[in-house]
C-alpha cells in the first residue's frame, strides 16, 4: 500500500479496483505504547471516528463514481490528548490528500 503522515497522524491506504457495498474502510490504531490508559485510546478513537464521520462525503461520492474501494488506516502518533478541532483539520486535510492520491494513482495506470 501506500502511506503518508499529516501531523500527528500517519495514514496507510490501498485502493482497490471492485465496487463494494461499503467504499470506504477505515481502521484506527492508537498505540498502548503513548496511551496507557484505554479511556484515553478509545477517547482519541472515537474523536476521529466523529471526525471521519463528519467530512466522509467528498471521499465516499468520489469512490461511488468512480467504483473503487479504498481501504486505509489512520494511526495516532502524537504524544498528547488532542483537541476535536484540531483532529477535524487534520482528517480534512487527510482525505482530501487521499482524494488527490487516488486520482495520480488513477492517472498512473491510464498512462502505463
Amino acid at each position: 500500500g501506500h502511506s503518508f503522515q499529516s501531523g500527528f497522524l500517519r495514514v496507510y491506504w490501498e485502493q482497490n479496483g471492485s465496487s463494494a457495498e461499503f467504499p470506504a474502510q477505515l481502521l484506527i490504531s492508537v498505540p498502548k505504547k503513548k496511551f496507557k490508559l484505554a479511556t484515553d485510546r478509545n477517547r482519541i478513537k472515537r474523536m476521529i471516528r466523529e471526525a471521519y464521520r463528519l467530512n466522509k462525503t467528498e471521499l465516499v461520492s468520489a469512490l461511488k463514481t468512480e467504483g473503487k474501494q479504498l481501504q486505509f488506516a489512520i494511526v495516532f502518533t502524537g504524544n498528547d490528548m488532542p483537541y476535536f478541532q484540531s483532529l477535524q483539520d487534520k482528517i480534512i486535510l487527510i482525505l482530501q490528500r487521499l482524494i488527490t492520491e487516488m486520482n495520480k494513482k488513477e492517472i498512473k495506470t491510464k498512462s502505463e
